[in-house]
């Protein structure tokens, strides 16, 4: 997330599984956005953001052990919703903590710049 002067405010990833409460990482977490769909969504409020085709997840451990990679594809529509951003649903496939993972997600995305 960015903020005034387009500096960090938040940039982190949270695991969690069913046997345990997870942690957080804050190191080497990468969440580009270099392309967007071809036409802007304006938002109720007259505001136009442009939203992303298929996305990378890159996290590494705070010892920069390779924690997390995944390749997101969104499925569905962008819905606007609460907090002024768009969310939808995506399929990823990749690694987790060294093993293959694949399933489906959540996306909410905002870009008020």
């Amino acid at each position: 997330m960015l903020g005034p002067g387009d500096l960090p405010v938040q940039r982190a990833a949270y695991l969690r599984s069913l046997d345990d409460y997870g942690a957080v990482y804050t190191r080497s977490v990468r969440f580009p956005v270099d392309a967007f769909l071809p036409e802007a969504s304006e938002t109720p409020d007259g505001y136009r953001m442009r939203l992303p085709p298929p996305l990378p997840l890159v996290c590494q451990t705070d010892r920069d052990e390779p924690l997390l990679w995944l390749e997101c594809t969104v499925q569905g529509d962008y819905h606007y919703g609460l907090g002024a951003r768009y969310s939808s649903w995506l399929r990823f496939d990749g690694h987790c903590q060294g093993r293959a993972v694949s399933g489906q997600g959540y996306l909410a995305f905002i870009n008020r710049r």
